[in-house]
């Protein structure tokens, strides 16, 4: 008996088994592909759904280095100060940020422009101090365009909060009802529509779904174009983040929804802990 491959006629054992493990190499790859399935490590499993709206994405899995890539985009970061951290993270790796002198910048001017966008991350505060920016789009000094930040609710009792200065001028906060605790990551996500609203969601890992702090409508336009993109800090200023973050996104000219950000949050909360 014969078996015909690529043209070719094959006879013996071995070259009837290579072609039984071809066809099975052939079949588990399209499943693979199929399934979202990958391997890390000879480790199975599901690949993350990233929703079709994120246009940046910064996974966090270098683990070394000074720059923090862009898996989608072409918006890499410049890190400065920050110390890769193994354990917690979508990768097994996180940055942590000593709140002196430490940032990860992006300052494509022209990128940061929009005022419809999304922004979604986890971080985890280890000194919770009021005014501190956790991630920031500025053009300089004391004066961003939005940012999420942390903020002392009451006397010793910290809130993160959702801020956003429009073009009328009006500045917006929307806050957390609960207040935050050192040594927790949090899930925190805000997206904003040009003349619309503005959304502001937030989980922890332990949490089956998120929770809506709040929307609020908002004017076209910012006071003051954003120049930058930073996680950690304002730029030039001095209230810097004493914590750790991972697993930033970011869609540029999308307002998303909740569920895109609840599929982020439940496909990324079982890597804290």
């Amino acid at each position: 008996m014969s078996y015909e491959l690529s043209g070719n006629l094959i006879t013996d054992k071995q070259a009837i088994q290579t072609l039984f493990e071809w066809n099975i190499q052939a079949e588990w790859e399209a499943y693979q592909t199929k399934n979202n399935i990958e391997i890390d490590s000879d480790v199975l499993k599901l690949a993350q759904t990233i929703p079709a709206a994120v246009t940046n994405h910064w996974p966090h899995n270098e683990g070394s280095g000074s720059t923090l890539a862009d898996a989608i985009g072409s918006q890499d970061m410049a890190i400065t100060g920050a110390t890769w951290i193994s354990g917690d993270g979508r990768d097994g790796f996180h940055l942590d940020y000593d709140g002196s002198n430490d940032e990860s910048l992006n300052d494509n001017d022209t990128y940061w422009d929009s005022d419809t966008f999304s922004i979604a991350f986890w971080v985890n505060a280890d000194i919770l101090t009021n005014f501190v920016r956790v991630v920031s789009a500025s053009p300089d000094t004391d004066a961003d365009s939005w940012s999420i930040r942390i903020h002392e609710a009451s006397t010793g009792n910290f809130r993160y909060e959702a801020f956003l200065r429009d073009n009328s001028p009006t500045t917006h906060k929307i806050e957390m009802a609960t207040n935050v605790s050192t040594g927790t990551w949090y899930f925190l996500a805000m997206a904003s529509n040009g003349g619309g609203e503005l959304a502001f969601y937030w989980g922890e890992r332990t949490d089956s779904d998120l929770t809506t702090a709040g929307t609020t409508s908002v004017s076209t336009g910012f006071a003051r174009n954003p120049g930058n993109l930073m996680l950690g800090n304002l730029s030039d200023f001095e209230l810097r983040l004493n914590g750790k973050m991972d697993d930033v996104y970011y869609a540029k000219d999308t307002k998303m929804p909740k569920t895109d950000f609840e599929t982020i949050f439940d496909n990324t909360k079982g890597n804290y802990s």
